[in-house]
């Protein structure tokens, strides 16, 4: 998409995704739930892939863990 308008053949379609099938990889502020329940209406499952965290980033807990050890 960054590229210049002649660098490829122009077809009318833009791929994105993984390999066919839309792939989301959530971030800090996303609502992962809701996300994954329109993906499941719209593309049904199967048909997508994704990536989410499931807990709080490890870069938090670490933080903690350090201040415990620090005196």
């Amino acid at each position: 998409m960054l590229d210049s308008p002649d660098a490829h053949p122009v077809t009318g379609r833009i791929e994105f995704g993984k390999e066919g099938k839309p792939l989301f990889i959530s971030g800090p502020h996303d609502n992962v739930q809701a996300i994954l329940q329109q993906l499941m209406r719209t593309a049904g499952e199967g048909n997508f892939d994704y990536v989410a965290q499931l807990g709080p980033p490890a870069f938090d807990r670490l933080s903690d863990d350090f201040e415990e050890y620090e005196e």
